[in-house]
């Protein structure tokens, strides 16, 4: 089964083995035709100046993950919440955010971006406790 998957504005398509593994399938040509800027970039090409697919979706899915990142710490700061720091794929809120909001802020994340397959999960953290008492 394929689907579309929308990386800004490039449409890659996705074949679906099962629920569990997702395998991209992606064609020079679809980069061509949609970004022919991203096929001339040295960053983005093998040691033998070919277009590496691997690097072009490495490289558009970090793009739409900065992005879609920045809707997610404007959505919370606009809540009143405090950012304490970012880290490339999440962020850390010194308030719990609760549930209504993290649906609310996904369903903004797959509005302002045009893609249904974005998820939040949240994680609490617990500061560090040293395992040697002070004397």
């Amino acid at each position: 089964m394929y689907s579309n998957f929308l990386f800004g504005n490039i449409t890659l398509k996705w074949w679906l083995f099962d629920t569990y593994s997702t395998v991209i399938v992606v064609t020079v040509v679809s980069i061509k035709q949609q970004r022919p800027d991203l096929l001339k970039l040295p960053y983005l090409q093998t040691q033998g100046g070919s277009p590496s697919k691997s690097k072009c979706v490495a490289f558009l899915y970090q793009h739409e993950e900065t992005a879609v990142m920045e809707v997610v710490r404007a959505a919370v700061v606009a809540h009143g919440k405090t950012v304490l720091a970012s880290i490339h794929d999440a962020i850390v809120t010194k308030e719990k955010l609760g549930v209504e909001l993290l649906s609310e802020i996904e369903q903004l994340m797959r509005a302002q971006t045009g893609n249904r397959y974005w998820r939040l999960g949240a994680k609490q953290l617990k500061r560090y406790a040293s395992a040697k008492p002070n004397p």
